[in-house]
């Protein structure tokens, strides 16, 4: 069995505080069993199975649209310009709409 321990900063409702997790050896065979898996289906699937989307904006951030000979890098975050921080929109989301939630 792994033991493994993530950051020694715990999580925010336990700062400090590490959690360990344990990870057998049948639980990473499974997982390795799983991820071997999806290669092959990613690898063995007809061309056309992987659909170009017909919105080229999307492409515009992509790290992969080199790929898909949509441009050879992709566009940095901070230059997004796709409206989402139009007033206009902020305006259009009804409040009162919101579902509470419960804490």
């Amino acid at each position: 069995m792994v033991l493994l321990q993530l950051h020694p900063n715990g999580f925010a409702a336990f700062p400090g505080e590490p959690e360990t997790i344990h990870y057998t050896e049948m639980l990473y065979q499974r997982d390795r069993a799983d991820i071997l898996e999806l290669i092959e289906r990613i690898a063995t699937a007809p061309e056309e199975s992987f659909i170009l989307t017909s919105d080229e904006r999307q492409c515009r951030y992509c790290v992969y649209r080199s790929f898909c000979e949509r441009g050879v890098g992709a566009g940095q975050a901070d230059e997004l310009d796709d409206g989402a921080n139009d007033e206009s929109d902020r305006d259009a989301f009804d409040f009162s709409q919101a579902a509470e939630i419960a804490f």
